[in-house]
């Protein structure tokens, strides 16, 4: 799960350590909670990542290619990157782990450049061949999926793990020529 862009705080500390490290607890501690989200993006239907999701009273809710926002359900088919608080935060359509899972990137966040938050796309770590069957819906679009969000990325927040860098070794095994 993301939250993402407050409507009333900014804050300098690290992404990671703000949404990934400190989680729920780190959040609530700095006073953020419920109404001060924009946007609460659940990254697969994967009942592992829809938990808790009451603690977020956001103003905008995705879920995989659904969103919603108020009374209104809308879907998506996410043929590009689409933008959610700003062009700094984007969803990306990501298949493999369930078809409608997403990523979302964050760009120029201070520190570390661009970061792809992946859920079920990364489960723990950044092997490009690794498959957790019970979490792949399609093997050849999960491949698919994480060679292009390594290629748009220098950092990655797997579901299950704490942040990984992109390394440039890691663009090579991905493919990933013209970001050399």
């Amino acid at each position: 799960m993301l939250v993402l862009k407050f409507r009333k705080k900014q804050f300098s500390s690290p992404f990671y350590k703000l949404f990934v490290v400190n989680g729920i607890l780190g959040l609530s501690a700095k006073g953020l909670f419920g109404h001060l989200f924009n946007f609460t993006v659940i990254t697969s239907g994967h009942p592992q990542f829809i938990g808790n999701i009451n603690l977020f009273e956001s103003q905008h809710f995705v879920v995989g290619l659904l969103g919603v926002h108020r009374s209104i359900v809308t879907s998506n088919k996410l043929e590009k990157a689409t933008d959610l608080c700003s062009s700094n935060t984007q969803l990306v359509h990501t298949p493999g782990p369930m078809p409608d899972s997403v990523s979302v990137l964050a760009k120029n966040v201070p520190g570390m450049g661009t970061v792809a938050i992946t859920g079920a796309l990364f489960i723990q770590d950044d092997n490009l061949k690794r498959v957790d069957f019970p979490f792949v819906w399609n093997q050849d679009l999960l491949f698919d999926s994480r060679k292009r969000i390594i290629c748009m990325s220098d950092w990655l927040i797997p579901g299950h793990s704490v942040p990984i860098p992109v390394t440039r070794q890691l663009k090579m095994n991905a493919g990933c020529s013209r970001h050399l």
